[in-house]
């Protein structure tokens, strides 16, 4: 038997804390100790940097990670939701880095200077702006502007995460690109562009390193509409970087002109030139020195550096580049008619294998050292100005009236009468998202809604769900809201930020109407209580739906004062492991329970009985449509049943399923199910069909 004395000492307590908010539970690293320490340490004493070499070798941590943890500020790696994981570019001086959401979905994070902090400054409003049209753009050529999160004394901005690379590094991996490439490469930035200008921003800063290739080839405009904002005019100072100055336009020059869609399209001609030449415009000199060579000189015949250019290639790129903006292609969408080619992927290089993992300690520093040298630092540049105000694109959907995403001193963001589009309203701070008091206003949910708070309250709403409504929190609550649900999937789809916190994740539901899915709520983690009181659920397939195992943690289901009509059951249970999950309380009190199946938990025949006897189930003052079974084969529920007639027919109308008979004799002090008010029930949905 080992020594006592010898065994691993385990990390310390700030380090295994810091692992476990990385996602690294003890598990892992213990595991990563087994298989690495004792190399790693050999006969020298446990320091936490062996424990963090460990987690790497193992492929718990990123390099960047690694480093972060062994130097003096490790909570670095933290901003607001999100986990650091690696930076995977440079903006204006400052790391652009990947980052993962407690829910697993990767962003990149870019630091704002100060200035853009203050609320009342107007470059933060126009970022609000932008932010605001990021589900008309998201998924296009455009890495547009997705949110400014707040973290303490900091703001970020947040950017859909885009695989690949950008052409600068492909340039500096592969030299200068092949014609056919440079043209399907001019057809994107085009493109990208002409988004651009039907969204009422100029991109501002068009060169090779801010345009990517993605994983597939697809040509993205990167940190849209941001580089204005950051570098409203050219910078020609001693410190700055000679190479932000590649593209800029003449007429920017000395003048101050904030950036202009015609600019834009002078810097695309360049940035095309830089392609098929291999290197830029004017390659030499300072910041200051490039500029003038912009102002003073017209661009060289691309041909002559590079010979093989074709005709048409080498016209466009001469008239993008002409010195008077008037001479230019009046939009991006001329010039790509002058070009006569359409948007296609460009081939990636192939990758390169990555060499077999070794044993030795010095190939883990060397994978360290180098992807901590993978990227240099540029001159931070701090000034800010405000940008164009954004006008809609026509064709493209949005919210009938523009808004700014600000809540008021209590966290309520008011949404007023009308359509709003769903994926415009995002949050990732405690919110309340409240409609008009008359039920005018109306979420129009068309894809996946992604929402992610720490506590989320939605009031006063009528949410049309096309798509899936993911919201992630670890307290949710919806109130006075009707939800018609149009697609095959459940009303709400939740999980929690923190699945081991004890105080949250906790879904609630009050004075709430859901017609259709599969369910009112989908659990995607560990509900600690769900609760609805005053609730209607009419055509559902079930009230709860659990996806994955049985919780490994008791929680509650209670229903006080609401109707389930036309149901499926009262819980779905679709995964595994019953028998090694924890009891579910389920309490209703004064409800109706009008489901077809008679069962309150169906499962695969294999879990239904397991997952019956998890039910410790209470009623009180309930009727039911036909006797009501734990489960298929298990315990009776002493729930009086007969046939239940309703005021009127399934509707998003709470009055229409007010129960009027019930076929048995009920208390005195009223009947079961749901009880809103004459008002409330009285008030159509805006645009309801039955």
């Amino acid at each position: 038997m080992r020594p006592a004395a010898s065994r691993p000492k385990d990390p310390t307590v700030a380090l295994a804390a810091r692992l476990d908010r990385l996602g690294v539970t003890e598990a892992r690293w213990r595991r990563a100790a087994k298989r690495h320490l004792r190399q790693i340490a050999r006969d020298l004493p446990l320091f936490d940097s062996a424990w963090v070499d460990a987690c790497l070798r193992e492929g718990l941590l990123t390099p960047f990670q690694a480093e972060a943890l062994d130097g003096d500020r490790p909570d670095d790696l933290f901003v607001g939701p999100f986990t650091l994981r690696r930076v995977v570019d440079h903006e204006a001086g400052e790391p652009v880095f990947e980052a993962s959401h407690a829910g697993g979905r990767l962003v990149e994070l870019l630091r704002l200077p100060p200035d853009l902090r203050a609320e009342d400054a107007d470059a933060r409003r126009a970022a609000d702006a932008a932010a605001v049209l990021y589900p008309q753009v998201r998924g296009g050529p455009l890495q547009w502007l997705r949110a400014v999160v707040e973290d303490g004394d900091a703001a970020w901005a947040a950017f859909d995460r885009i695989e690949g690379e950008t052409l600068e590094r492909r340039l500096a991996t592969a030299g200068r690109m092949r014609p056919a490439e440079v043209a399907a490469v001019a057809a994107g930035v085009l493109t990208a562009l002409s988004h651009c200008e039907a969204l009422g921003h100029a991109a501002g800063d068009v060169r090779a390193g801010t345009v990517r290739l993605d994983a597939a080839g697809r040509v993205v405009l990167t940190r849209v509409p941001l580089s204005p904002v950051l570098r409203p005019a050219p910078d020609f100072t001693v410190e700055a970087r000679p190479e932000l100055c590649d593209g800029t336009a003449p007429e920017r020059i000395g003048t101050n002109a904030p950036p202009s869609a015609a600019a834009d399209r002078y810097a695309a001609g360049c940035l095309l030139w830089h392609l098929l030449a291999g290197r830029p415009v004017f390659p030499h000199g300072s910041a200051l020195g490039k500029l003038r060579e912009h102002q003073r000189e017209r661009l060289p015949d691309v041909t002559d550096f590079a010979p093989d250019t074709p005709q048409a290639l080498a016209s466009l790129i001469e008239d993008l580049t002409a010195p008077d903006p008037r001479d230019r292609p009046a939009s991006a969408a001329e010039a790509a008619a002058l070009l006569g080619t359409t948007p296609r992927p460009v081939r990636p290089l192939p990758k390169r294998k990555p060499p077999r993992r070794g044993n030795t300690p010095a190939k883990a520093a060397l994978a360290t050292a180098a992807a901590a040298a993978a990227f240099v630092a540029y001159p931070a540049l701090r000034d800010a100005l405000p940008v164009q105000t954004p006008n809609p694109p026509a064709g493209v959907a949005a919210v009938e009236t523009p808004f700014t995403l600000k809540a008021d001193a209590d966290g309520v963001l008011q949404l007023p009468s009308g359509d709003w589009a769903a994926a415009a309203i995002t949050t990732s701070e405690p919110r309340t998202l409240r409609g008009a008091a008359d039920g005018s206003t109306r979420i129009l949910v068309d894809g996946d809604w992604d929402v992610f708070a720490e506590d989320l309250t939605i009031e006063d709403a009528l949410i049309v769900c096309r798509g899936t409504a993911r919201l992630t929190a670890q307290n949710l609550t919806l109130r006075r809201c009707r939800i018609a649900v149009e697609h095959d999937g459940p009303a709400v789809r939740w999980s929690p930020l923190d699945a081991s916190d004890v105080t949250g994740r906790a879904v609630a539901l009050e004075r709430c109407v859901v017609r259709g899915g599969a369910a009112v709520v989908a659990l995607d983690g560990p509900a600690r209580s769900v609760a609805a009181e005053n609730v209607l659920a009419v055509g559902c397939e079930a009230f709860v739906r659990i996806g994955g195992d049985w919780p490994r943690r008791p929680g509650s289901l209670s229903l006080t004062d609401s109707t389930l009509r036309e149901v499926g059951t009262l819980l779905a249970f679709g995964g595994t492991r019953a028998d090694r999950g924890q009891q579910i309380d389920v309490r209703l009190r004064r409800c109706v329970l009008d489901v077809f199946s008679g069962l309150l938990v169906d499962a695969p025949p294999a879990e239904a009985a397991e997952a019956g006897r998890r039910l410790r189930v209470s009623a009180e003052g309930c009727v039911a449509s036909a006797p009501i079974f734990r489960a298929a084969g298990g315990e009776l529920l002493a729930v009086p049943d007969g046939p239940l007639a309703f005021a009127g027919p399934p509707s998003l109308r709470a009055g229409d399923s007010r129960l009027i008979d019930a076929g048995v004799p009920l208390a005195a002090d009223g009947w079961p199910g749901v009880r809103f008010s004459r008002t409330a029930a009285a008030v159509p949905p805006a645009g309801q069909t039955r």
